[in-house]
């Protein structure tokens, strides 16, 4: 039998290693909680943007479309176990369209 030299060595080890890796990068996500905020107009509302906190503190920002097509800004603290702790409303000078874009 022939030995393997170090290129087909090489080969070997990339191919058996590339399996090892793929199974670790591709693992189930698994969903802890859902909450779904629906603004006061039942309507279309979009987040933005989101941050979590060192305490697992989530944090979303964006628009909540309101009657007449305009929208309010809204950021929406939940925390760690997906309850929300509270909703912060902002609705510009103009009374046109606002929108929440970074936390």
């Amino acid at each position: 039998m022939k030995t393997p030299n170090a290129k087909t060595f090489i080969l070997i080890f990339l191919f058996v290693s590339s399996f090892i890796i793929s199974s670790k990068v591709i693992s189930q996500v698994s969903e802890e909680w859902v909450h779904r905020y629906t603004g006061p107009e039942s309507s279309t509302d979009a987040p933005k943007d989101f941050f979590i906190d060192g305490a697992g503190n989530l944090f979303v920002t964006g628009k909540s479309i309101l009657s007449g097509g305009y929208s309010d800004m809204i950021t929406v603290k939940f925390n760690s176990a997906g309850v929300r702790q509270w909703i912060a409303k902002y609705n510009g000078t103009a009374n046109q369209n606002d929108e929440g874009t970074s936390v």
